[in-house]
């Protein structure tokens, strides 16, 4: 005879009990921005725990046309550095690129040239990190969506590697060029094993 509780939330092991997964999202917080930010900051309060996090951006927009849909990391005060790259391409006519951000940059980016006031930004952001949970030999991963301020919509995606060991204890989410954000809904969640 099983042992454990039987309900929708669990399944039979091959021990015969009931258990629940021990593998899902953990939702953390979720925040929605309806007037104007300067950024989004998810604090020590929900980062500390996981190894892996995952990030959802929806209705994004930002003040200012050109806006870059960015996510910086800190340890306390000191923005951790990582090695950055992104690729875009253009939805209609199929053209693609390459955007380089280069060594010890300050952020991860998601999109960039959105159009102002427009809430049609969206993005998945992973950040993956070591098994001590720290920076170094961690990544972002990350895929994104907007209409770009020349009428075009645009697909990014985007990696970056953590190059210094640190404490991950924030995550910010920001106009890379330093307008506000207008709007916004971000959600985050831990990743369990």
């Amino acid at each position: 005879t099983a042992t454990g509780t039987k309900d929708a939330t669990t399944f039979l092991r091959g021990d015969n009990t009931f258990s629940a997964p021990s593998v899902g999202l953990t939702k953390l917080a979720s925040t929605t921005v309806s007037s104007a930010v300067a950024n989004v900051e998810f604090d020590s309060t929900y980062i500390s725990d996981y190894s892996v996090y995952f990030l959802t951006i929806s209705k994004f927009s930002a003040a200012t046309d050109g806006y870059d849909l960015d996510v910086a990391f800190y340890n306390g005060s000191t923005k951790i550095t990582l090695n950055h790259c992104h690729n875009w391409k253009n939805m209609g006519d199929g053209s693609q690129g390459i955007g380089l951000g280069g060594s010890s940059d300050n952020h991860h980016r998601v999109i960039q040239d959105g159009e102002a006031s427009d809430d049609k930004t969206a993005g998945l952001v992973w950040i993956v990190l070591n098994n001590d949970k720290q920076t170094e030999g961690g990544g972002v991963y990350g895929f994104g969506s907007t209409l770009n301020q020349n009428g075009s919509y645009y697909g990014y995606d985007s990696e970056s590697i953590f190059t210094a060991d640190y404490l991950l204890n924030k995550i910010q989410i920001l106009d890379g060029g330093g307008s506000n954000i207008d709007s916004g809904t971000f959600t985050l969640y831990g990743v369990t094993k």
